[in-house]
């Protein structure tokens, strides 16, 4: 009989203790193989709340771990109509992305001045006038205290808007961190958007013919700036990008749709000046000291520029990410799949209320320059070997069996 109570004691604690691996937190350090922060912005039921009309739009982070997007105003952004809903985007081919529907961000020249008098003197300084709207992630969110020490992706597909304009929308940020490092008077983590370059429209708009450059900054937390600008490649108004940076924690790659435009040795740390400042979509910040600005100081930076243009996702992954399991490969056929005739549409992630977290792939082996890295592979455990609820149950009722039989005999 102990011989028996012994071992339901160790099967209900074997049982008790592989059920504590079943839900992973995002607060526990070992963070490094799941999708962190998902956001679409496209006018799908489940992907946001509220409406574009008003100030009341939210995006959902789609992981469920509660980093929201809610909306920001600048100045007199908040007598202005910024959003509405736009085409969906399209990159990458026959095996690239695809949506139904995107984000315009209409932060444009006109709509400030509109709002508010346009006087040279006062704008001398990069940002100093700027009446609009953007997101930032709310209070709390787990993304907030995130430094990414082992490694991390962020992907974003987006465009620029023919209304984009040299003199109030340059150097806007795409995804950026909020609070900028005074040593180097930028954001702790950025991709951007450069100057206007190229013939075409005058006037300083980017139409459809001329050409912006992309910028990625980074501070690390020994306050070592990385700014590298343009980056080979010409972005053009109205064209879909793909726009990634992934690090392994000491190797950095960045592709603009599927080419690879930088790879460098770099410590990936991010730099966090306050753990309760935001992650942001669609502002540029400085530090504004000693400067001109129609602009409020804000400790978390000076707003310098809105971006105008239109966004169909972002996503943040806690790993280094091969281009081929990147969203640019949206709909591309796997090798390890069937191979069909047919392309693989999207698969929506489905609205739940209790937190969903994303199938995790293994972290990349770190590389040393110029050496290449071995792809990633997807556990067929996912974060390890997990037991369902109905199994967790399933165990203990045959354990609550065994012993009552046992008695009765």
């Amino acid at each position: 009989m102990k011989t028996l109570q012994r071992f339901m004691t160790l099967l209900v604690l074997t049982t008790l203790l592989l059920a504590s691996f079943a839900f992973p937190a995002f607060a526990d350090e070992d963070t490094n193989n799941y999708v962190a922060a998902h956001w679409k912005f496209q006018n799908e039921e489940g992907y946001y709340t509220g409406s574009v009309e008003d100030d009341s739009l939210r995006f959902i982070d789609l992981t469920g771990n509660g980093n929201d997007l809610e909306v920001c105003y600048e100045g007199n952004g908040d007598q202005l109509d910024i959003f509405e809903w736009d085409v969906g985007a399209t990159v990458g081919g026959e095996d690239g992305y695809t949506s139904a529907s995107s984000l315009r961000f209409g932060n444009t020249w006109d709509k400030a001045k509109s709002v508010d008098p346009y006087d040279a003197s006062q704008t001398e300084y990069s940002g100093a006038y700027v009446s609009g709207k953007y997101f930032q992630t709310v209070d709390g969110a787990p993304l907030n205290n995130v430094d990414s020490t082992t490694g991390w992706t962020v992907e974003i597909i987006f465009k620029v808007d023919k209304e984009w304009n040299v003199y109030y929308n340059r150097y806007t940020g795409l995804f950026s961190r909020q609070g900028v490092v005074e040593s180097q008077d930028e954001p702790a983590f950025s991709m951007a958007l450069t100057e206007l370059f190229g013939e075409g429209s005058t006037g300083g708009y980017i139409g459809t013919d001329r050409a912006t450059g992309l910028q990625y900054v980074h501070v690390d937390v020994n306050e070592n700036k990385t700014n590298h600008e343009r980056m080979n490649g010409e972005i053009y108004g109205e064209q879909w990008i793909h726009y990634m940076v992934t690090s392994d924690g000491y190797w950095l790659d960045v592709y603009v749709n599927g080419e690879n435009v930088l790879s460098m040795a770099e410590n990936n740390e991010i730099y966090i000046t306050d753990s309760l400042f935001s992650w942001e979509v669609g502002v540029g910040r400085k530090l504004g000291t000693d400067q001109a600005t129609m602009n409020p100081k804000h400790p978390e930076g000076l707003i310098r520029r809105l971006f105008c243009g239109s966004m169909a996702e972002i996503r943040f992954t806690m790993n280094y990410m091969d281009i081929e399991d990147s969203l640019y490969y949206a709909n591309a056929v796997k090798e390890t799949e069937a191979p069909t005739d047919e392309v693989t549409e999207p698969v929506t992630e489905a609205p739940t209320d209790a937190p969903v977290t994303e199938a995790p792939t293994a972290p990349a082996e770190t590389r040393a320059p110029g050496v290449e890295t071995a792809d990633p592979t997807t556990d067929e455990g996912g974060c390890g070997a997990t037991l369902s609820g109905a199994g967790i149950l399933s165990a203990l009722g045959l354990a609550v069996l065994l012993i009552r039989k046992k008695k009765d005999e």
